[in-house]
This record gives C-alpha cells, structure tokens and sequence, in this order.
C-alpha cells in the first residue's frame, strides 16, 4: 500500500499564511483602525514580511495624526519597525505640540527610549524661553523719513502694546494642540488690528515698514532653525 508523502510547507509559506491571516483580522476586528495596522507593521517588520509590512506603512501613512494615532506613538511604531522617513517629520511634530497635551500614553512611549523625552521637554523649553524673550524686549519700530518727533513717540507707544499683547498670546498657546513658529502675515494682521483708532496717517506705513524689515532680518526664520536643531538633537538618540 502506497503511503501520500505529506509536504511540509516551508518557512516563507508559514509566515505568508500568518500574515493573510493578520490583514483579514486587521480589516475585521473591532480593535481600533491603527491598532490593529499597527500591530501588523511591527510583526511584519520583525519577521521580513516586505509586502505585509509594505501594507501597513500605505494604510498609517494615510492615517492623520489625531486622538487614535497620536504623535508619541507613531515615534514609537517608527522605532520599533524602522521607518526612517517617519522620524524627522513626527519630531517636528512632538516639538510644536503643546506639552500640556502630552497624555500618560505619550510619556510612556516617549520613555521608551532613554532620554527622548528629557530631550524634548529641553527643546520645547528653549523655544518657550525664546517666545518669553520677544514678549519682553519689543523689537524697535522703523520709521519713515516725514516721521516728527511727537508721530514716532505714539508710533512706538503704540506699537510696544500691541507687540507685547500679540506676544502674550503667542507664547501661551495652551489652548491649542499645536503651535507653529510666528508668521509674517500673523503678525502682520494682529498689528494692524491693534492699532489706535486715533492715530497719525504715518503709523501704517511705519509698521508696514517695521515688520518688513523683521522679516529681511531673519526674524521669523529663528523660531523654525531652534526647531530644527532640536529634531537634530532627537535624531541623534
């Protein structure tokens, strides 16, 4: 009686079947939408599953950060699963994210690494430091040519209130989850709403001048190098 030899499927086979597997459940638990592609990608990674874990890097880049898919985990994921590409942009991420929006889950992941997250904190304290620092010492306002002395001293008065209250509120930014570098036109649009209903004719075109020159000088560019320096330094963890 001939005996049917069983083939014993090799290796590749096993993990492919294992990872069909983990794509159905991935479509079909009721476990969260990046959970489960999550948990995909890094068993895919582990294991050199290039289409599977090709799957699941398509499905989170798709994703936007939100509530499910925070910042501090996508760091995490892109660590454990080494995605390159994911590391620069989400440091970028975690420095203008407000530090009181950090929940116990994203300490956690942050931790998971040695000093990632006192790196952090530092950067992010640098840069509150410096917001502090333009709220303190106003840059000085330009002047035009036909500017009398009594025009410049309401020119800069004015100009000091408005720059220290647009300031205030740009360094707090505790009611926002993220806070971007200031802006030219920001800036622009806040100084103008601030100025006196009753003011000389040459005041606009003073600040025209005054944050034209803020921005020859480089001024909105040092908040974003600060920032870039920063992800320099998380890179190097």
């Amino acid at each position: 009686m001939r005996h049917r030899v069983l083939a014993i499927p090799r290796m590749s086979q096993i993990f492919q079947l294992i990872f069909s597997i983990l794509i159905i459940h991935a479509r079909c638990s009721a476990v969260s939408y990046v959970d489960k592609w999550a948990g995909v990608l890094l068993v895919s990674s582990r294991f050199f599953n290039k289409l599977a874990r090709t799957k699941a890097i398509r499905k989170l880049e798709w994703t936007v950060p939100s509530t499910n898919f925070r910042h501090a985990f996508k760091l995490y994921i892109a660590r454990e699963a080494g995605i390159e590409d994911w590391l620069r942009p989400t440091f970028r991420a975690l420095i203008k994210m407000d530090g009181l929006c950090f929940t116990p889950d994203d300490t956690t992941y942050l931790e998971s690494r040695n000093s990632t997250l006192l790196t952090l904190m530092k950067v992010k304290m640098t840069i509150t430091t410096h917001r502090a620092q333009l709220g303190l010492k106003p840059q000085t306002p330009a002047h035009g040519t036909h500017c009398d002395k009594a025009t410049r001293k309401a020119c800069i008065t004015a100009w000091i209130t408005a720059w220290r209250n647009f300031m205030t509120f740009f360094a707090g930014g505790i009611d926002q989850e993220t806070s971007e570098p200031i802006q030219e036109q920001a800036l622009y649009i806040a100084m103008r709403e601030a100025m006196p209903p009753k003011r000389p004719i040459e005041m606009g075109k003073c600040w025209d001048l005054s944050i034209e020159r803020l921005n020859d000088s480089g001024f909105f560019d040092v908040e974003s190098l600060m920032i870039e320096q920063g992800v320099d330094l998380l890179m190097a963890l």
